[in-house]
């Protein structure tokens, strides 16, 4: 049996997002009947479900083709994070853009230039993360946001109290 095997009570955007998911060898004759609901939380409230994973951030990448500065994740930016992201948040970087590598080669010819200057904006910070299909990545983030909120508000009552 497979998440695709659930049939949703009501409304069918309740179905699993994804239906490949292993749920249970089931033997001839066999069947199951489950009735569940998802409960809004964290996984430090409910340890065995978290709604996202693959969670990452890093600098906004701040990149410069011959005079021109460039928003390096604006979508029709051809922009190669393998070979146009600086390590360093201190100083620019020159980069070399390598002849072999397609995202290069579209970069170099629509810039007209042999390598990129690059760094990193240690000031602004790009957060990724996927869901697992639960809540959409904004009722995630709104979420976690207004947990945030709650725990610092909370840690700001404690350090005023020390005061």
């Amino acid at each position: 049996m497979t998440s695709a095997d659930l049939e949703p009570i009501g409304d069918t955007k309740l179905r699993p997002k994804d239906a490949k998911i292993p749920i249970v060898k089931l033997g001839d004759g066999q069947a199951m009947l489950i009735y569940a609901t998802a409960v809004l939380g964290t996984g430090k409230e409910h340890a065995k479900w978290q709604s996202t994973h693959g969670v990452g951030y890093r600098y906004y990448p701040i990149l410069k083709a011959g005079t021109k500065t460039i928003d390096a994740l604006d979508p029709n930016v051809q922009y190669c994070e393998s070979h146009m992201q600086s390590t360093s948040t201190e100083e620019e970087e020159t980069l070399d853009l390598p002849a072999d590598c397609v995202t290069c080669a579209k970069f170099r010819e629509q810039y007209k230039v042999e390598s990129v200057r690059a760094a990193n904006d240690p000031t602004r910070i790009v957060m990724e993360f996927e869901t697992d299909g639960s809540l959409s990545a904004k009722a995630v983030l709104v979420a976690s946001l207004d947990i945030l909120a709650k725990r610092f508000s909370e840690l700001a009552s404690q350090a005023t109290a020390l005061a």
